[in-house]
């Protein structure tokens, strides 16, 4: 007897893509700046087309890329909380993205709690990577980090 999932596991990207449909469509150039670091925003990005590169930047031009989000993933999701943005974010390619509102967000999940689990789980796998970021950086030795790059 075939097995029928609950509603909330028939699509893995069911949530993403309900929500997509709630926000605003725009299109970005490749290298539009969406997220610029240090600015206040209530505004999460779902991308429907193309790619966007997270990134951070100091004074000297120098770049540190810290993700690539292609099709049905999102960035914007940490400044939510009223907080600045914790990092740039730019149109790696010709990019179409959903822009949904911080009101609109929070309607969606108090339509849909199991969601807020699903938010919650990529900011902990980000809190993680941003911790062996720092482990690598901060105690591992050069020597050492090329050999972990290199594996």
């Amino acid at each position: 007897m075939p097995v029928t999932l609950p509603a909330a596991f028939a699509h893995p990207n069911q949530h993403i893509e309900a929500l997509a449909a709630q926000g605003v469509q725009r299109r970005y150039r490749r290298g539009t700046l969406l997220i610029q670091e240090g600015e206040t925003g209530d505004t999460l990005y779902i991308v429907l087309q193309g790619r966007l590169r997270a990134f951070l930047s100091d004074n000297n031009g120098r770049e540190l890329t810290l993700g690539l989000y292609g099709p049905l993933e999102y960035v914007g999701e940490m400044s939510l909380d009223g907080g600045p943005r914790s990092a740039n974010v730019e149109a790696a390619e010709p990019s179409t993205c959903a822009v949904v509102t911080r009101a609109t967000l929070l309607a969606y999940i108090a339509e849909h709690p199991e969601f807020a689990l699903e938010l919650m789980a990529r900011l902990i796998r980000r809190a993680r990577l941003a911790t062996e970021s720092a482990r690598s950086v901060a105690l591992i030795d050069v020597y050492g980090r090329l050999v972990r790059l290199l594996n």
